[in-house]
């Protein structure tokens, strides 16, 4: 799968684009850690990105680092340049990769503009010939109403469509947490009996469902 589907709780790790980041006035740094929490899962993750006034940007996130041997240690990483044309007009583009421990990383272009409340990113996989996209509505902007982000966002990959609401809250302290409902794809398990020759043979198969998934968050930024 492209390296959007790593995971949603990492806080969009492709959401370099959106507006809180890309207002780059000088050279900035940022480290954060969160635990995420949701119906069947505990996990943590964390990043560090920097930007710098001439317009370059970098990054990289560690997700799903647990105690659940089904799920694997995920890495994503991004380097890039974007301009800003106006306040609220901005342009991009870069390079990211993923890899997972049981995956071979997957490696892709990205093209992003952020557009008033809108942000929508382009990533290319030349390798596996896959094209994806994210965008992100600031719910926060439209309403006017700052003292808690909202945002809508949606992952289109594969002909489907990953759909997330979040709510969020950082203190002037740096702590950060949230709520995120989801209606998402995941893959599953099907035990499937085959007769041939004669003879019965059980075999499991990996499927794709999909299903509505809640989490909270707690974090903290420095």
């Amino acid at each position: 799968m492209v390296l959007i589907l790593l995971s949603y709780t990492c806080l969009l790790a492709q959401s370099t684009f959106e507006k809180d980041i890309l207002d780059f006035k000088n050279f900035e740094s940022e480290i954060g850690s969160f635990l995420n929490i949701g119906s069947d899962y505990l996990e943590a993750d964390g990043y560090f990105e920097f930007k710098t006034l001439s317009g370059i940007f970098a990054d990289v996130w560690f997700d799903q680092v647990d105690l659940d041997q089904d799920t694997d240690i995920q890495r994503y990483t991004s380097i890039g340049f974007m301009k800003d044309f106006s306040n609220d007009f901005i342009l991009g583009f870069g390079y990211a990769n993923s890899k997972s421990q049981s995956d071979p990383s997957i490696q892709e272009i990205f093209v992003g503009v952020t557009k008033n409340m809108l942000t929508g990113v382009s990533y290319i996989d030349f390798e596996n010939r896959n094209i994806s996209f994210l965008g992100n509505f600031d719910i926060s902007s439209f309403v006017d109403y700052k003292k808690i982000d909202m945002s809508l966002d949606g992952l289109f990959y594969n002909g489907d469509l990953d759909l997330f609401f979040r709510i969020s809250k950082t203190s002037g302290s740096g702590i950060s947490f949230g709520y995120i409902l989801s209606r998402e794809r995941y893959e599953d398990n099907e035990t499937k009996t085959f007769y041939k020759n004669g003879n019965t043979f059980i075999k499991t198969i990996p499927i794709e469902k999909t299903g509505i998934f809640n989490s909270i968050f707690i974090g903290f930024i420095f």
